[in-house]
């Protein structure tokens, strides 16, 4: 690691790096500053005031920052030891939890590879080895592998209690993650990538999901959904399989909806 990299990290972990973060943008990058404020409004749909969010794959804290302002408790999980500083800078600090496990099928541990300095991590070789083929990742050094601690998420709600929204990000683990959930809470997002799309179809047909479940999607950084309603399983699949979506060479997330019969919102 360079002296540059030590110092962004030093300064990533310090209390006052976030209301100064928010103040650079404001004058200095506003385009990532409008962003950051569409992502919480886009939550907003889902996490209120007093609600419990799990950040499974929090990486530097962005998602949890905007629970946090959208008045939530969050349970921030991610492995990367470099990250834990961040997340434990992010204030109010009473209402974030940081578990510095991984997040899987089953409790043990598991071989961690980290990217260079970028604080990028997985635990999916299969989906390291798509990157390595991808454009989109080119470039892309898994430099060091770490064993780190894996619990499920059946797991951390038996600790924290229901959450009513989960957000997974974990690079190609996706389904493992899935796979220690029981069932799923009102809303649960996951990360697809149109290199990976059958790993996206098998999150999509996990058991952690009812038969009455909906799907909307994301794509890129528009933090809208590409459908005006939501969508079926069946749909959905189709859709992760459509030339649409396997050639375009793009990523997003898709955010399911537990009960169909119960009014919830769109976007």
């Amino acid at each position: 690691m360079n002296i540059r990299d030590k110092l962004r990290r030093a300064a990533r972990s310090s209390p006052l790096f976030s209301p100064l973060r928010d103040a650079y943008q404001r004058t200095f990058n506003r385009d990532y500053w409008a962003y950051r404020r569409q992502m919480k409004s886009f939550f907003s749909q889902f996490v209120h005031s007093g609600d419990l969010v799990f950040d499974i794959g929090a990486n530097v804290g962005e998602y949890t920052q905007a629970f946090v302002a959208l008045g939530a408790r969050v349970v921030a999980a991610e492995p990367n030891p470099q990250l834990l500083p961040m997340l434990k800078a992010i204030r109010p600090s009473g209402r974030v939890v940081v578990e510095a496990v991984a997040v899987g099928s089953a409790e043990g541990s598991g071989d961690l590879y980290l990217c260079g300095s970028d604080g990028l991590s997985s635990l999916s070789r299969e989906w390291i080895s798509v990157a390595g083929n991808s454009e989109r990742f080119a470039g892309l050094v898994w430099s060091q592998r770490i064993t780190v601690r894996l619990v499920t998420l059946d797991q951390l709600i038996r600790k924290y209690g229901s959450p009513q929204f989960i957000k997974v990000d974990v690079e190609g683990f996706e389904k493992d993650v899935l796979a220690g959930l029981t069932r799923a809470p009102a809303y649960l997002s996951f990360e697809v990538n149109s290199e990976f799309a059958e790993a996206a179809v098998a999150c999509a047909t996990q058991p952690c999901f009812s038969d009455d479940s909906r799907f909307n999607l994301t794509l890129g950084l528009s933090m809208k959904f590409i459908n005006d309603e939501w969508i079926s399983r069946e749909e959905v699949v189709r859709f992760l399989r459509s030339p649409e979506f396997t050639e375009k060479r793009t990523y997003g997330d898709i955010v399911v909806r537990r009960d169909s019969r119960e009014p919830y919102p769109n976007s």
